[in-house]
């Protein structure tokens, strides 16, 4: 802050005005400095200047650390049972309670299944394509939609379902629609029976998103049983003996004649 000069030591004598000249200082840091004034000019000025500490032309002090993010505490609870290994509410259960759908491919297909693990039909109802039923069961709306319920009803009621692998995504290019596809396994078989006698399904699922939501379309299919096919390979080993047991199959596609 800067402060007017001030003149001092002045006395009125016929219409004259006497100068008494006094030395300049200047206020630096709380120190009074003296200086010496100049003689060229017949009014010298008491100039009391404060040094300006803030203000154009000042550096900027060192911006202040930013104080680190306290680590992100997980969310208690049992694990999802889409077999993530994260718990269920981290998981699938915001595509469960509508908070937040699934965004991408393989969270929908883990939301269905453990939607299925859990027998949460409403949010299997809710995740296939409207024109599903129709296409699928080649009957009127009504009676399509009503096989539909049924069929998810048993599905979620007399099995259960292990072991789910996701193997590969695909979005599809050069489709106005959001489209994509998805190739997965699992292991699939009836309530209350032994879960290492379950079959192996490959499924291929096609998803449409519609209003920012993942929908199942359409799928393929084919399963096998691992615990019979595993048995078949081990009795066809233990007959031809070391050598056939370490014999690569390669398909015919790929052999040299």
């Amino acid at each position: 802050m800067f402060v007017a000069s001030e003149l001092s030591g002045c006395s009125a004598r016929q219409g004259h005005v006497s100068i008494v000249s006094v030395p300049s200082m200047h206020v630096r840091r709380g120190a009074l400095i003296h200086r010496p004034f100049s003689s060229d000019s017949r009014i010298s000025q008491l100039s009391i200047v404060a040094q300006a500490t803030k203000g154009f032309g000042v550096p900027k002090p060192p911006p202040k650390a930013e104080k680190p993010k306290p680590p992100r505490i997980p969310s208690k609870g049992p694990l999802c049972p889409c077999e993530s290994g994260k718990v269920f509410p981290d998981c699938c259960m915001p595509a469960h309670d509508g908070s937040k759908p699934a965004q991408t491919l393989e969270a929908s297909v883990r939301a269905r299944f453990s939607a299925y693990r859990r027998g949460d039909k409403e949010y299997i109802y809710s995740t296939f394509h409207p024109k599903y039923a129709d296409f699928h069961y080649e009957k009127p709306m009504e009676e399509a939609r009503e096989q539909l319920e049924a069929d998810v009803a048993e599905a979620c009621e007399k099995y259960d379902y292990y072991d789910l692998l996701i193997q590969k995504t695909e979005m599809k290019e050069g489709n106005e629609k959001e489209e994509g596809e998805i190739a997965f396994s699992y292991k699939y078989g009836a309530k209350g029976t032994d879960p290492e006698g379950f079959d192996r399904t490959n499924e291929k699922n096609r998803f449409l998103k519609v209003d920012g939501m993942w929908l199942f379309v359409d799928y393929q299919q084919f399963q096998y049983n691992t615990g019979a096919l595993m048995a078949s390979v081990d009795k066809q080993s233990v007959d031809a003996g070391p050598a056939a047991a370490s014999k690569k199959f390669i398909p015919k596609w790929d052999r040299k004649e």
